[in-house]
């Protein structure tokens, strides 16, 4: 069975650090405005994955569900780097042959073109960008390697 979970930062009130789970969206009603707003939320349970920080457990907590940066949401393709590291939406990757890192590199994005995560290339100067579908057999074949994401190393996007 397929996994299906995302990962998101916490609301700048409640740290930084990524976390992992189910999203969840709901309808928040300022009381003193009367005026809905929509929140969304990482839920998640202890031990359910390992990439979760410690601390969110603390005082006997063992289910959360955890205010988001709405931005940083990314969903999980699936599938794994050559070092075994999970690929998410967001994520920035190189392709190697050989060992041999090219400067090749890529964000995954959803594509609604092919109903599935896809390689946009980042485009060199004088290139278009492309979208390359994503699969397990490409990541073997091409050492595809997580190198960082969209929102902590916006830096990688540019060459």
């Amino acid at each position: 069975m397929r996994t299906i979970k995302f990962r998101a930062k916490l609301h700048p009130a409640m740290g930084s650090e990524w976390v992992y789970g189910d999203y969840v969206t709901g309808i928040y009603v300022d009381p003193e405005y009367n005026s809905p707003s929509i929140s969304h939320f990482i839920s998640t349970k202890k031990g359910d994955d390992p990439n979760n920080p410690e601390f969110l457990f603390q005082n006997n907590y063992n289910v959360r569900v955890l205010d988001i940066q709405e931005e940083t949401l990314g969903q999980f393709t699936g599938l794994y780097d050559i070092d075994g590291k999970e690929i998410y939406e967001g994520d920035i990757v190189e392709k190697a042959v050989n060992n041999i890192i090219s400067s090749h590199r890529f964000k995954i994005v959803y594509s609604e073109c092919f109903a599935g995560f896809c390689r946009l290339y980042i485009k060199k100067k004088g290139t278009r960008d492309g979208l390359i579908s994503l699969s397990e057999m490409d990541i073997d074949r091409e050492e595809i390697k997580v190198i960082g994401n969209i929102h902590d190393n916006p830096e990688l996007l540019k060459q």
